[in-house]
């Protein structure tokens, strides 16, 4: 009897063991698939970067290209994103991903390579600094995926505040594709800030190639000169779109931190708080201290005038 139960006790352990080794197989063989799948679509993305047309205008060599090399993406690439357990609400993303998918569908030729860009532009408003902005692909995105989820909270930039605008467009310049350019403070005053907006995001966008079948959604009523791919307007944009909302981000972050080093050279204008806005602080300092090489003449020469007028006696 000793000898019996003994033997009933090795069954069950047999057993259990043997339970373990197919789930184990089991992980391996879908870990398998994963890697297939990426190594597939990073070849048919590297073919396919190949057969690429010639960018839409030349590069600005001042430009400082922020470009990722991929341009072709799928969830599976965005698999470097944690995924979380705490409960993300995600209907803002998904309505910004929704409306992105209604223009894919609506201005795209299906199961082709064509893709959808976002541009948008910052510091229009600003007395000093470059007008800068950023072109963005976003990989097709589900609202569960962990990508969506980290970027849950993906909206206008101007709504966000410093800590959510700077962790969103880490994630998003780790897992898109996206290029900025810039107008300086000198092309401002020569052609204005509308045709200044529109030349940085002509610069951003001649970074990126794509199929002349993609389309790009452009935030605000104004069309962008000598593009030969569909422009598709799209006013308060980037509250409403994906791609816009993320080269929002992306722009606002990168002239925050340009602004933020230069007030290390002009600290008396407090550029690393107002960003070249005007406050009342930085209005208050170009009366006592002038302009600096950095400050738009057009946008100041008001300030300028309305101090000198104060002074003048009656």
């Amino acid at each position: 009897m000793p000898k019996a139960a003994s033997t009933t006790f090795d069954t069950k352990a047999e057993k259990q063991a043997k339970k373990a080794v197919p789930a184990a197989k089991v992980k391996a063989k879908v870990t398998g698939k994963l890697t297939d799948k990426v190594a597939v679509t990073q070849k048919k993305a590297e073919k396919s970067q190949k057969a690429k047309p010639a960018s839409f205008a030349e590069k600005t060599a001042s430009i400082k290209t922020k470009s990722v090399v991929a341009i072709k993406q799928t969830e599976l690439q965005s698999t470097t994103v944690k995924a979380t357990t705490t409960v993300i609400d995600t209907a803002q993303i998904a309505k910004l991903l929704d409306f992105d998918r209604k223009m894919r569908k609506k201005w795209l030729l299906p199961n082709s390579d064509n893709v959808i860009l976002g541009t948008d532009e910052v510091g229009r408003g600003c007395l000093a600094g470059p007008v800068v902005a950023a072109a963005v692909i976003l990989p097709e995105l589900t609202r569960r995926s962990p990508l969506a989820k980290a970027l849950a909270l993906l909206d206008d930039s101007k709504k966000l505040s410093p800590k959510v605008r700077a962790d969103l467009a880490a994630t998003l310049r780790e897992n898109c594709v996206y290029a900025i350019g810039q107008a300086s403070v000198e092309e401002i005053d020569k052609i204005n800030i509308l045709n200044a907006s529109l030349l940085a995001m002509s610069r951003a966008i001649a970074q990126i190639i794509v199929p002349e079948s993609s389309a790009i959604l452009i935030d605000g009523n104004q069309r962008i000169k000598d593009l030969t791919i569909n422009q598709i307007l799209v006013v308060g944009g980037d509250g409403l779109s994906a791609s816009i909302a993320a080269a929002s981000v992306i722009a606002k972050v990168y002239r925050d931190e340009m602004m933020a080093k230069l007030h290390d050279d002009f600290p008396h204008y407090a550029w690393n708080s107002n960003k070249g806005y005007g406050s009342k602080s930085h209005c208050h300092a170009i009366i006592e201290k002038g302009l600096s090489p950095f400050h738009r003449q057009t946008f100041c020469s008001r300030i300028l005038n309305e101090q000198l007028l104060i002074k003048i006696p009656e």
